[in-house]
């Protein structure tokens, strides 16, 4: 999500200010103060979008590398370049093309080396010096997706989770990898590939965390969690959608009730998308933004990742061609059942579609005030025109 999205979400600058100024006095002991009024004592930051960062009129080391991995746009080679030619005038333009300016001080306070990038939950500080980058939340968000993030990374030691250098309370430090994200690899062979370990990956926590709920079961657990939520996010964000989900996930509900078979339950990512699958310089991948882990059926992060449930078309696509073998295998990628009749594949598809409205509803919950529920209400549109 690029700043001005995040300008439309939320309370965009305050949070940052706040957020910096919290980092500065919890991991170096140093008060800084953020804000958009120039005094004598004050040095200026420039906010970019697109590209977005946040840097010193100068761009300090690591700054191209970065943005050039994240906007290696893949499959359309206007847009590649046009992404290459923006990131090089943003980052020689000495702040001239930047959205806005913002001024810190005191002035030697904010160190020249590092660059702030801001994301969805977090904000990330970047430092090509020592080749680490601190991750913190945001002020005024939940930590409840960062706990869970720091608690599955101190807890699960795989070679595919990025190790923790040091953490706080409100935030950790991890190495920083050279290569791209995934979404951004634009060798179709290499991206191929990058996709397989990932899948392959997400199996081994799968094995090492399996239980089994009977369909039954767990469809009730689902729609327990649901309801609540939904009634939640009418009254505090005001979403438009509220009689249409309803609507939805009794239609899912009640496709499900036949439902006789056992739910495999692993501890999954929640959020298996390219965007957060890397691969560095060696040709490894790693996982990263744990920040949804949980248990799930052991279809939803396959379901996320080889059909592409984040983006326009994945979802109706597996609702309209769940008798797909493509549809099937990839939902079954990492169950070691195979065996399962086409009417308990679209059954399924409808627990993968209740626990993707879980999940848009927690994301959309665990936002600060009221913001967000235009987002949600897009999600629900989707899922509208499925005609469930």
């Amino acid at each position: 999500m690029d700043i001005k999205s995040m300008i439309r979400r939320e309370d965009f600058y305050p949070i940052l200010f706040k957020t910096i100024e919290t980092y500065f006095m919890e991991v170096f002991r140093s008060e800084i103060k953020l804000s958009f009024d120039q005094t004598k004592n004050s040095d200026r930051l420039y906010v970019f979008s697109p590209p977005s960062f946040i840097s010193r009129r100068k761009a300090p080391k690591g700054l191209s590398t970065f943005l050039y991995s994240e906007y290696n746009i893949r499959g359309n080679f206007f847009k590649f370049l046009l992404g290459k030619l923006g990131v090089f005038v943003a980052t020689h333009s000495f702040g001239y093309m930047a959205l806005r300016s913002i001024y810190f001080s005191p002035t030697g306070v904010f160190p020249e080396c590092v660059f702030i990038v801001p994301n969805n939950r977090s904000i990330r500080v970047f430092n090509y010096e020592i080749m680490m980058v601190d991750c913190i939340i945001k002020d005024s968000f939940t930590n409840k997706y960062f706990i869970n993030q720091l608690n599955f990374r101190k807890s699960h030691q795989y070679s595919f989770v990025p190790p923790l250098i040091d953490c706080g309370d409100q935030w950790f430090r991890e190495p920083i990898m050279l290569g791209n994200a995934l979404a951004r690899v634009t060798s179709e062979h290499k991206y191929n590939k990058g996709i397989q370990q990932a899948i392959h990956a997400i199996g081994i926590i799968a094995k090492d965390t399996i239980q089994f709920e009977h369909a039954g079961k767990y469809v009730r657990y689902l729609i327990e969690d649901l309801l609540p939520k939904i009634d939640e996010a009418a009254k505090r964000k005001h979403i438009k959608s509220q009689a249409a989900i309803l609507y939805i996930v009794k239609q899912l509900e009640n496709g499900l009730k036949s439902s006789i078979f056992n739910v495999p339950v692993v501890l999954g990512h929640g959020d298996l998308q390219t965007g957060n699958i890397w691969l560095d310089k060696q040709g490894k991948i790693w996982i990263y933004d744990w920040e949804t882990s949980g248990m799930r059926s052991v279809w939803y992060d396959a379901a996320t990742l080889l059909l592409s449930l984040r983006r326009a078309g994945g979802i109706e696509n597996m609702w309209k061609n769940y008798y797909c073998e493509n549809v099937i295998s990839s939902l079954l990628y990492n169950d070691e059942r195979k065996d399962y009749s086409l009417e308990e594949i679209r059954q399924i598809v409808s627990i993968v579609l209740l626990e993707d409205i879980q999940f848009y509803l927690d994301d959309l919950l665990e936002l600060p005030n009221d913001f967000g529920g235009w987002i949600f209400d897009l999600f629900a549109r989707r899922l509208i025109n499925l005609k469930i």
